[in-house]
């Protein structure tokens, strides 16, 4: 369960939560308030530089940054190691 507080800086806690990835990308206007916390092995926050957060789902394309290609990979690899139970949690 993602908990969300408010004050001067936004806080999401994941404390409870397992098998997440949450990207970020340089062009989200929210990316400075993204939580990059790796506290929970689990929760894998990802940041691609020079794209949007949501980038990582369209298809490859040979126009595609390396940082882009390089998150994909990962998401890919996290995903398998969730599905089977590889996962650190």
């Amino acid at each position: 369960s993602a908990r969300v507080s408010s004050g001067p800086w936004l806080s999401l806690s994941f404390s409870r939560t397992s098998k997440l990835i949450v990207p970020n990308g340089s062009l989200d206007p929210w990316h400075v308030l993204g939580s990059y916390d790796r506290s929970n092995p689990s929760v894998v926050p990802i940041y691609i530089e020079g794209t949007a957060h949501c980038a990582d789902l369209y298809p490859a394309s040979n126009q595609d940054r390396t940082t882009l290609t390089e998150a994909r990979t990962l998401e890919e690899q996290l995903l398998k190691d969730f599905l089977t139970g590889n996962a650190r949690e």
